[in-house]
């Protein structure tokens, strides 16, 4: 049996794609390679999208751990692969 612990968020600024309820993480990773080419279609400021896979949940409501992340604030697009951008204090 598989363990549904589970959830999937997929949205822009003004549009919720797919929230799901518990989930197996197949099903997690199935949705995820499912949205990925609508991800990058709207990859720009005016969408600002956000796709995630949260782990360890206990129900609908659990957000317990953000395990796979992409989001416009702290990603770039290159090349048709998604990179983080990592924080750096500047100093002087």
């Amino acid at each position: 049996m598989k363990i549904k612990n589970c959830l999937f968020q997929y949205a822009t600024k003004t549009e919720v794609i797919e929230d799901t309820d518990l989930i197996t993480m197949e099903e997690s990773k199935e949705l995820w390679n499912k949205y990925l080419p609508d991800l990058i279609d709207k990859w720009d400021e005016f969408n600002s999208p956000e796709m995630c896979i949260w782990t360890g949940c206990d129900s609908n409501t659990d957000y317990h751990t953000q395990e796979y992340d992409i989001n416009f604030r702290d990603c770039e697009l290159e090349k048709g692969r998604f990179y983080r951008i990592e924080k750096k204090e500047i100093k002087i």
